[in-house]
């Protein structure tokens, strides 16, 4: 499957500008195929398109985090959820966040992003009147859209891409080795290896 790059770039662009509504609604269809390809349709009226992303998010919960923070997590067993905030899996926030995003082009107003680019932490805070914020790192969804690059799913981008190389906070990578590829995208954003 061959990955849009001007649309996943067009989203980098807007992730790196801290326009994270904007880069989300680019990079969550991105995301959304990828999820398809991995989890098909189990017949012709299977949509049941939230356990599909649901399933990706946490799938992929692990690399998410190091991406953005260098830290390898790793979780042991079959968890559904690999981090609960409240009652919902981080799955399911993340499900919401790109619902609103591409329904109403807003954030949900219960989930806030904290604007601390040196953590990855996640947590709640109960305000006055008795509602709980989920509190998520703001870097998390421009993280997200890295990893999606390197969803096995994607196994190629358009030519006039092969080769060029992009800067990203700091690293230098070259998408056309990265798509498909976890570890290569790691190594070049971590080791700068081309």
């Amino acid at each position: 499957m061959k990955l849009n790059m001007p649309v996943w770039l067009n989203a980098l662009n807007f992730f790196i500008a801290r326009s994270a509504i904007s880069g989300a609604a680019l990079s969550f269809p991105i995301i959304d195929k990828a999820a398809k390809k991995r989890y098909p349709p189990r017949n012709k009226n299977d949509s049941n398109n939230k356990v599909r992303m649901i399933n990706w998010f946490n799938d992929e919960f692990e690399n998410i985090v190091e991406i953005g923070t260098g830290n390898k997590l790793n979780f042991s067993g079959a968890t559904k959820n690999k981090l609960q905030i409240g009652s919902e899996g981080i799955g399911d926030i993340i499900y919401r966040v790109r619902c609103s995003v591409l329904h109403e082009m807003e954030n949900p107003v219960d989930v806030k992003f904290d604007d601390d680019p040196g953590g990855m932490t996640f947590g709640s805070n109960i305000d006055a009147s008795g509602r709980v914020d989920v509190i998520i790192p703001a870097h998390y969804l421009a993280s997200m859209h890295l990893v999606a690059l390197a969803s096995p799913e994607y196994k190629s981008i358009t030519d006039e891409f092969v080769g060029r190389r992009i800067k990203f906070l700091g690293s230098v990578i070259t998408p056309s080795l990265c798509v498909g590829n976890y570890q290569v995208l790691r190594d070049q954003i971590f080791n700068g290896r081309p």
